[in-house]
């Protein structure tokens, strides 16, 4: 591996705060701010941060990206689906948060 492995709990899991509302590009978004101005970053995401990985490889959040990988994205939505994940973006998922589950570095 060429640098650091870096890894960051999505706002309103693990240890992270939620905001106030969700869509793929506020959760990029929230990324895209720990990320070290300058630096250029391979991202790889599994379900819903595989999503938020190939959003912050759009290059509208500001960050240098060489390449990105989502896995297992689910990609086909239901209407009670889509209703259940809108009423979670709303209210949150406070009550499904684990203890000691907060963002961490590796190498």
């Amino acid at each position: 591996m060429a640098g650091p492995l870096d890894r960051a709990d999505l706002p309103g899991h693990g240890r992270s705060e939620p905001l106030p509302r969700y869509s793929f590009g506020a959760l990029a978004a929230a990324v895209a701010e720990v990320v070290p101005a300058g630096t250029t970053v391979a991202v790889l995401g599994h379900s819903l941060g595989g999503v938020v990985a190939l959003t912050l490889a759009s290059g509208w959040f500001g960050v240098r990206v060489s390449g990105a990988c989502g896995l297992g994205m689910k990609v086909r939505w239901s209407d009670e689906e889509l209703a259940r994940a809108a009423d979670q973006a709303t209210h949150g998922r406070a009550a499904g948060r684990r203890a000691g589950a907060g963002g961490s570095r590796g190498g």
